[in-house]
Formats: structure tokens, sequence, C-alpha cells
């Protein structure tokens, strides 16, 4: 699935047609709503309005400054209430404060523990580095949601594996004016990705392509989520010319346009 964050610097910068948005093949969107302990997202109630009532499914983040278990209970306390009442898909925690120091670990998984009953789906969002110099195993008992850009795959250290990964920040969506962050989210949620095609066709790459997470984002050549190297492939699906191909049959792989490959 293919799905965006945002905060109020998307909105600042002109009005989000969330319609458009769905229509780019956007199928969820994860919202800034507070800070800190006193900081909240103006356009936040607006946005997680607005893009359920276009269809998208809706998450809730807060970014945390907390470093030490007494802030991060306050900080969660903070959160919760902020979004009380609201239909959530995802909340998540946003751990990346640059100042931070020393090992957080007890710190992250006091927030976490505090919000993990108010969603069906609980994420703990972090860079590589900034998990390897903060946090240690007894966090990866939470879902991963990586930040890593111009790469083939993300760096997760301690997890084996992620529930979402934002490959980059300098996304085009039609509808937001301006870049905004897009991810790839593997876990369920109902009736988010298109079935194999039922053959045995195989796509032979013959130089190095860009890959993308949709057949839209591919024909419109935006929004790059890896490089697609030489070789034949499985065909796993096929839209409006583009192509999925994968290495293992019947599971999803990269979005190609086959023009980059003549």
């Amino acid at each position: 699935m293919k799905w965006i964050d945002i905060s109020h610097y998307q909105n600042e910068s002109g009005k989000i047609d969330w319609n458009k948005v769905k229509a780019d093949g956007v199928e969820g969107v994860m919202v800034k709503a507070t800070e800190g302990i006193t900081w909240t997202d103006k356009y936040f109630y607006e946005n997680v309005k607005d893009a359920r009532s276009a269809g998208l499914y809706v998450g809730a983040y807060h970014y945390t400054y907390a470093d030490t278990v007494e802030i991060a209970e306050k900080e969660a306390a903070f959160f919760l209430n902020y979004i009380k009442g609201l239909k959530l898909d995802v909340v998540s925690l946003d751990a990346e404060y640059p100042k931070a120091k020393g090992n957080l670990s007890v710190v992250i998984n006091a927030f976490m523990g505090r919000i993990k009953d108010r969603a069906n789906k609980v994420w703990l969002y972090t860079y590589p580095y900034w998990a390897k110099d903060h946090l240690d195993k007894s966090v990866t008992k939470w879902d991963l949601w990586i930040a890593h850009y111009g790469v083939d795959k993300p760096t997760l250290f301690y997890w084996d594996k992620y529930v979402a990964w934002q490959y980059t920040s300098t996304g085009k969506i039609n509808g937001i004016v301006g870049e905004v962050d897009v991810n790839k989210v593997l876990v369920g949620f109902q009736g988010s990705s298109n079935p194999p095609i039922n053959n045995n066709d195989m796509y032979k790459v013959n130089k190095a392509v860009s890959g993308y997470f949709t057949a839209a984002d591919a024909k419109a050549k935006k929004n790059k989520m890896t490089t697609v190297k030489p070789g034949t492939y499985y065909v796993y699906n096929k839209s409006a010319g583009m192509i999925n191909v994968t290495t293992q049959k019947g599971v999803p792989g990269s979005w190609i346009n086959p023009a980059d490959n003549k």
C-alpha cells in the first residue's frame, strides 16, 4: 500500500485536495497530531476528517522529546487526550529528536505501552542510525515504521522486518502542493492490493531501471522507490501499460515503466 504522512507544512503550502490524493493511488495517511507536551497541529482534525471522507485509512502520530519515563508518560497522555474520540487505524510515536542522548529504550517503551491499545496498529517511527544510537532490542516488540532514503531496502538494525518504509521525503502527490513523505506499507488493511495475474509470464530487464510502488507512479515516473537490476523476473501484475516484476512468483515486487527498458 502507498501511504503518505503529513503535518501543517503541507496545509500551509496550499489546501489539500484529498480526492485527488486518493485518485493518485494513496490509500492511507499518517497525520501529525502533537509534539512534546504542549504543541498541537492546528490542521490535525481537519486533515483526519477530510482524509477519512475521501476514503483513506488514517493514522495519527506524536513527535517526542522525552528523555525520561516521566516525561514520556506525560507526552503519551497529552497525545491520547488530543486524539480522543477519533476513529484511527494506526497510532505512532515519532522518535528522531536530533539532540537526543543515550539509550532511550525504556523511555520509548513507556510511551508505546501507554498508547498500545488506542488503535489496531501501533507503530514506532525512527531512522536507522537514530535507532542504532538510542535504542536496543527491547523495542522490537513494537512494529517498525522506518525512514531510509535513497536505498534499495532500509537498514533495520535490531528489527528483522518493518511494517512501513518511508522511502522518500520529496514525493509528489496530486492534490498536495509541494513535497511530501511517501511510504510503502506492508501490513494488512482490508482490500488494499491488486491480486497477481494468473500466468507464468516472465519479463527481461535489460538495464537498471527505476522501481516504483504503484503503477501510477511508474507511469508518471515519480516517487522512485528502488532500482531494479538487469535480469529476468516473474510478472506479478500489469496495469496501464506498467509491469510489476518480482523475483518470487506470487509475491509483489516493484512497478517499472517498460519505456525505461528500451
